[in-house]
């Protein structure tokens, strides 16, 4: 089981909203095959300040979702059912900003911290 890098779309995203820090991977804005992540020190990315600009950070689920708590001071917890997978926002302070929503579910964690992180961004 490995590291879940969030999707190009949620990265894109994320970059809008101020994350920045590329710890180990990207995506290439230019590049047609918006699912592939690049390494951040392939040589032919890092040599140009203008291209490093360019790139997207991907950061893992995980990562991203630790840089929300911190910057942006919202949890997000996955929850399970017999329904599937949900998520809901939560402010550091208690407040909720989203319940449960008892028509929306996904297949998988993953699926469904994909969906939170989005919300928690917007």
């Amino acid at each position: 089981m490995g590291n879940q890098y969030i999707t190009y779309s949620l990265a894109v995203l994320a970059k809008e909203m101020g994350y920045e820090y590329i710890d180990t991977y990207c995506y290439d804005p230019e590049c047609r095959d918006r699912s592939y992540l690049f390494h951040w020190c392939d040589e032919h990315y890092c040599s140009t300040e203008e291209r490093m600009k360019r790139l997207v950070p991907a950061p893992t689920q995980a990562g991203l979702q630790r840089w929300i708590r911190e910057k942006r001071e919202i949890h997000i917890e996955i929850y399970s059912n017999a329904s599937g997978w949900g998520w809901i926002l939560t402010k550091i302070n208690g407040t909720t900003l989203k319940e449960i929503e008892d028509s929306m579910f996904f297949n998988s964690y993953e699926e469904a911290l994909e969906e939170g992180l989005s919300n928690a961004l917007m």
